[in-house]
């Protein structure tokens, strides 16, 4: 659970924190750039279990940073710093880097993630 910030809205959502990278594949047309937006945040929750007890523990993420990997090609590198409760961020896949039908899509670095949405 978490509030935007200004309005006091309540939103539940299930977001992770990436440290490694995420994998997509998505419908696309070569040629026409792809407009990602993403709900991110400035801090996540992170579960973690070990045998000596389970527990819940915040992770910071001051400056986000996504390195963006198209059919084996880096199509984009985005940094940014979140902003406090949920944020959007936007960014742009160039055309040349997509397929007729579907493109793999692999986001990669340090960032939280909790939904997407891809625009053609």
């Amino acid at each position: 659970m978490d509030r935007y910030a200004g309005d006091g809205e309540t939103v539940a959502d299930g977001g992770r924190a990436i440290l490694g990278s995420e994998s997509f594949r998505i419908r696309t047309r070569k040629d026409a750039d792809l407009v990602v937006v993403m709900r991110t945040a400035s801090s996540v929750n992170a579960n973690v279990m070990r045998a000596s007890g389970s527990g819940q523990f915040g992770v910071e993420i001051a400056e986000a940073g996504i390195i963006v990997d198209t059919g084996g090609q880096q199509s984009a590198r985005v940094a940014f710093r979140p902003r406090p409760g949920w944020d959007e961020r936007s960014f742009r896949i160039p055309g040349r880097f997509l397929s007729d039908g579907s493109t793999s899509i692999t986001l990669a670095g340090r960032y939280a993630a909790f939904f997407y949405w891809f625009f053609q």
